[in-house]
């Protein structure tokens, strides 16, 4: 039981962290995500399922565009709509050639976005004009009001609303002035004003057909649309379209169904699918991780104490000393602590020791700070009875002397 006991602690204070982390984020973390994602079938506050069902439960036929597959359009088609609503309509130029032809022939075409659909635009400016995207405005709080003040005469007011506060957001639009001055030339009629100031949405004729350009999609989704200047705002657009004509929803955010395109396969789907079994997942690989942390250690006997390892480096000084102090050859002794010397000098005030001798004992006396006379002498003293092979244990035992009183008083 006592083996037992710390794994027992460690799950009982994971199951209660679990609890405590579902708890906090059900009860602090908001319910709604409140990132603009343009998805028909999303009931967030930014998405567009309120716009897409009444669109689908009109009395016209809906068809839905995935992949940017524009061709699917029926160009010889009359009194049918084209609908587009995200970030941006990616297009090359041949499906702009497309959606122009279909526009063309009396069909109507609404584009939102927040990028400018530059390659259909293009298509009404003559070779070497230039349209630009969008300018964008920080702000919070925006008002709309429509050129058409007798069809449309109310001035419409919207915020930004990111989770519980009002936030600053880029609104899109174009300059009034370069408006006046470039685009209107060209056959564009400005719809709204954003702020009295700038352009929000356009439309210019196209054939038999008409084009509707506007600049934030975000007026369109769920969380404007439910309020009652968002759905005068809604229907104020829509008005340009159609009433019962059949109508294509370009979508470039979904999932295409399964007869449209072959579905990923992937076996966690039905898991994820969840919350419930989506947590069980989790917990199972939370008790698989604590398992190989716990129980998969190899048990092995309790490894026995050893004797602690003395060390022997002062009975292996005391036996070479005794050697070479019965070896009568103590000029070999010397050496050796001529060598030691020389490398504490080296390694202690990085000095040279291949200098002459009165050179290096200048050196010596001002890095260590101890007398030159002294250093002088000691070198001197290496150096003679290294030489002497007759020296006694008295001038080895004097060096030596030397030598302590000389780290004594070094720095």
């Amino acid at each position: 039981m006592s083996k037992k006991l710390p794994l027992i602690i460690v799950l009982g204070l994971l199951a209660v962290m679990l609890g405590v982390f579902i708890y906090i984020r059900q009860t602090y973390y908001p319910k709604y995500k409140w990132n603009a994602d343009y998805r028909k079938s999303s009931a967030e506050p930014y998405g567009l399922k309120f716009l897409y069902n009444i669109i689908k439960d009109g009395e016209q036929k809906t068809t839905v565009i995935y992949n940017r597959a524009l061709h699917v359009l029926d160009t010889n088609a009359t009194g049918a709509n084209f609908i587009a609503i995200g970030s941006g309509l990616e297009i090359d130029s041949i499906a702009a050639a497309q959606l122009y032809d279909f526009a063309a022939k009396g069909n109507r075409v609404l584009i939102s976005t927040d990028n400018a659909p530059l390659e259909l635009l293009k298509l009404f400016v003559p070779v070497g004009e230039h349209i630009y995207n969008y300018l964008a405005i920080p702000d919070s709080n925006v008002n709309i009001t429509f050129s058409h003040k007798k069809r449309f005469p109310e001035k419409l007011h919207f915020h930004y609303q990111f989770y519980k506060h009002k936030s600053k957001m880029y609104w899109q639009s174009y300059r009034q002035s370069y408006f006046n001055t470039s685009l209107s030339d060209f056959g564009f009629e400005a719809i709204s004003m954003l702020n009295d100031t700038t352009v929000n949405g356009f439309y210019v004729q196209c054939g038999d057909g008409l084009i509707v350009v506007h600049a934030n999609p975000i007026l369109f989704t769920n969380y404007c649309f439910i309020t009652p200047d968002g759905l005068k705002h809604a229907n104020n657009y829509l008005s340009f379209l159609h009433a019962k004509g059949p109508t294509y929803w370009y979508d470039d955010q979904g999932t295409p169904p399964a007869d449209f395109a072959e579905p990923r396969k992937n076996p966690l789907k039905l898991l994820f699918s969840h919350p419930y079994l989506q947590w069980g997942w989790y917990l199972l690989l939370i008790t698989v991780l604590l398992y190989l942390i716990f129980r998969s250690k190899r048990e092995q006997r309790v490894i026995p104490l050893l004797p602690v390892n003395t060390n022997s480096s002062i009975e292996y000084t005391k036996a070479i000393g005794i050697l070479y102090y019965r070896s009568k050859k103590h000029h070999f002794l010397v050496n050796e602590l001529n060598t030691i010397f020389l490398a504490e000098i080296r390694s202690r005030y990085n000095i040279r020791t291949d200098l002459p001798q009165q050179e290096l004992a200048e050196q010596i006396a001002q890095r260590s700070g101890v007398k030159k006379e002294n250093v002088s002498y000691l070198l001197k003293q290496f150096k003679f009875l290294k030489n002497w092979t007759d020296a006694d244990a008295s001038e080895l035992q004097d060096l030596f002397t030397h030598i302590e009183e000389f780290n004594k008083t070094r720095k």
